[in-house]
């Protein structure tokens, strides 16, 4: 994950996913719907994220 400051109040964040699945299982995760299987933890994690960024006192960095 990235972060980079655009402006005053707005930060542009960049993430993905990488990983390596052999046959069958990578043909399955094609007709999963990851959005609908984990968009609460992703939308979960920005707002934990905004929290951080918009402290005044952002001096703490978080590692995962």
């Amino acid at each position: 994950m990235t972060t980079q400051a655009m402006g005053t109040n707005q930060t542009k964040v960049t993430w993905g996913f990488k990983g390596h699945l052999n046959c069958p299982m990578n043909l399955m995760f094609l007709a999963i719907d990851f959005e609908h299987q984990i968009g609460n933890e992703l939308q979960q994690g920005l707002n934990n994220l905004k929290v951080i960024l918009e402290k005044k006192d952002n001096t703490t960095k978080y590692i995962d």
